[in-house]
């Protein structure tokens, strides 16, 4: 199942926080215009290891901080991605369920910013609670069972995410031969 995070668009987000307020005259003002985006421009973040304490220190580091700043950034420039693949070690150790919240919440200002983040999984995640923890997001059909698998058909690439997650804290991976045999079928049927 893998787990998709679609953009909130501006829109719709006003929507939902005005809601309480429809009686008002909305200004065309409160709607930002979107920024384009480059078709051929991905953002790639990898082993953000968020915990739920987002004060945490680990060897001197504040990874809250530096991913939010990251995510910051790229949010920030003046075209976004055409979308952003988050590889793997979302969670600061062994996968907690607060860790992925505080994590999703971090993505905010992307998601905000209408770009998708695509989420795959590192030996520090754990599947179950990952899942559990973002059950309320686009899940996608899993074409291979309990794995984080995806084709992402793009105009100029095709990505194929794969999960070799075996266990949580422990490498090495394992990709399998159920996966393994789906990626060569997707393989097979997109030869360009």
């Amino acid at each position: 199942m893998p787990i998709y995070l679609p953009p909130i668009s501006r829109r719709g987000f006003l929507r939902r926080t005005l809601a309480a307020a429809a009686g008002l005259a909305l200004g065309p003002g409160l709607f930002a215009a979107e920024k384009p985006a480059d078709e051929n421009f991905w953002a790639l973040f990898s082993d953000p290891h968020i915990a739920a304490d987002r004060a945490l220190i680990h060897l001197n580091v504040n990874m809250a901080d530096h991913f939010g700043r990251v995510v910051g950034e790229v949010a920030a420039l003046p075209t976004r991605p055409a979308g952003v693949f988050v590889n793997g070690d979302c969670a600061y150790n062994d996968g907690e369920k607060a860790d992925y919240g505080t994590f999703a919440k971090l993505l905010k200002p992307l998601r905000t910013g209408n770009v998708p983040i695509h989420l795959t999984l590192g030996n520090h995640d754990n599947r179950e609670r990952f899942w559990d923890a973002l059950k309320t997001e686009k899940a996608l059909k899993r074409p291979v069972a309990d794995k984080q698998t995806l084709m992402l058909a793009t105009q100029q690439v095709n990505w194929f995410v794969l999960d070799s997650l075996d266990q949580t804290l422990s490498t090495p991976g394992l990709l399998g031969r159920e996966q393994l045999d789906w990626l060569a079928r997707m393989l097979d049927a997109n030869p360009d």
